[in-house]
């Protein structure tokens, strides 16, 4: 019986909103899956890419690898990675980070060759490999090719049928791309008639890049990312798959999803439709805060808070003190990590219902009366406003001159009156 631990997306130097606790956070996160690697007593350890956040690695990331790589080789565990979209050196720039690591002899850094005429696999010569073979088990890599995925994987089942397989007896592939219809709206992913060709030569088909844990037919596996990347993945339980390949019975495998301890991401929506004035809103918002404050007692570490606005706002959105939210929100959920606050308000509504056969004069007064009156500001001299504003329009079309449409504007002003 074997066992080892599948983890992608580890995402190390990734400052999120500029933030030391966020740097520490994905590196504690690998520190974590290292000393459960390490206490399962794992035979060796798959990284299905984007170990770091950025292909330029300063040195504090460059420790957090070495240190937790270097703690897994002391363990007599051997760490085997491809490369990500995030790890992927830039145009004309040799090597990566990963094959400094692979160089000094941290990890096993598995990739096909793509020679003038085509793919080639060969196995790992200690610096190299498309495969390495570890006590009865092969384990392939192919790492993030963006739109040629698709392409090059068709070759796989070819090439991977006629390599020597003397007592091999498990096989896993490691690949850094998505899977259709397991992320609904994102483009990308491999579409699951492709993969299945593998099946049969394939027992372990280990997956990284989309951050959402999934499984597939039993045999396709994503971990999903150790730290949450983004409030849009707030819900996603991200972690590393504990798989023991059995010697015996009819189950090859069994795979357990554990997720990793991260910090909580919360988000509150507020509809901002029917508050007349800011000072209105902000207090109804304040007491939705302190409704939302018993969901947070629960954090071992003060989570990252977003509060997004919606719908039509009865007054102008530049009135809005949103820095002034954002302490708001700190105050009343302390502690908070990092308040954010989203702005996705209208000032208006533009959506005007008419009735088409309304005379022309008549159907101009009517739009702009529901204009007005869904602005607090103007909504209560609705018929002032209305003939204020057709009597600019006037001015305007006659080509009056500037001073006397502002002298127009300044004594309806007056006249009505304005309320802030």
């Amino acid at each position: 019986m074997k066992k080892f631990l599948h983890i992608s997306d580890i995402h190390l130097g990734n400052q999120q909103y500029g933030l030391d606790e966020r740097f520490n956070d994905f590196g504690l996160a690998f520190s974590n899956a290292v000393d459960f690697a390490i206490e399962q007593k794992v035979n060796f350890v798959l990284i299905s890419g984007d170990l770091f956040d950025r292909t330029r690695v300063d040195p504090k990331t460059l420790i957090q690898a070495v240190d937790g790589l270097k703690e897994l080789k002391g363990s007599g565990i051997k760490t085997i990675a491809i490369g990500g979209n995030h790890d992927k050196t830039r145009y004309q720039e040799g090597s990566s980070w990963l094959d400094f690591l692979a160089e000094e002899e941290y990890l096993y850094l598995l990739s096909p060759e793509f020679e003038e005429d085509g793919l080639h696999f060969s196995p790992w010569d200690g610096k190299f490999g498309a495969y390495i073979d570890l006590d009865g088990i092969r384990v392939y890599g192919l790492p993030w090719l963006g739109a040629s995925a698709e392409m090059v994987l068709e070759e796989y089942p070819k090439l991977m049928s006629i390599q020597k397989k003397d007592a091999i007896k498990f096989t896993i592939l490691m690949g850094h791309f998505g899977l259709d219809g397991q992320l609904p709206g994102v483009p990308g992913g491999l579409s699951a008639g492709l993969i299945s060709k593998l099946e049969s030569i394939v027992d372990y088909l280990a997956l990284g890049h989309w951050h959402k844990p999934f499984e597939h037919d039993g045999w396709v596996f994503n971990p999903g990312s150790l730290e949450c990347c983004g409030m849009d993945e707030r819900d996603f339980q991200g972690g590393y798959y504990l798989v023991t390949i059995n010697d015996k019975g009819n189950e090859k495998f069994t795979a357990k999803h554990i997720p990793s301890k991260r910090r909580l991401f919360h988000c509150i929506v507020f509809q901002v439709d029917g508050y007349k004035t800011p000072s209105d809103l902000l207090n109804h918002l304040s007491k939705q805060l302190v409704l939302e404050k018993s969901q947070l007692l629960i954090c071992e570490k003060p989570p990252v808070v977003e509060v997004v606005l919606e719908g039509i706002m009865a007054f102008d959105r530049q009135q809005l003190d949103l820095e002034y939210i954002r302490t708001m929100i700190g105050d009343i959920l302390k502690p908070v990590l990092y308040p954010r606050v989203v702005n996705n308000t209208q000032s208006t509504r533009f959506d005007v219902k008419t009735e088409k056969s309304l005379p022309r004069l008549e159907l101009e007064r009517h739009i702009l009366k529901e204009l007005i009156i869904s602005d607090s500001r103007f909504s209560g001299h609705v018929d002032e406003w209305v003939a204020a504003t057709l009597e600019v329009k006037e001015l305007a079309n006659t080509k009056s001159s500037s001073e006397t449409i502002i002298q127009s504007l300044r004594k309806s002003v007056e006249r009505i009156g304005w309320e802030e």
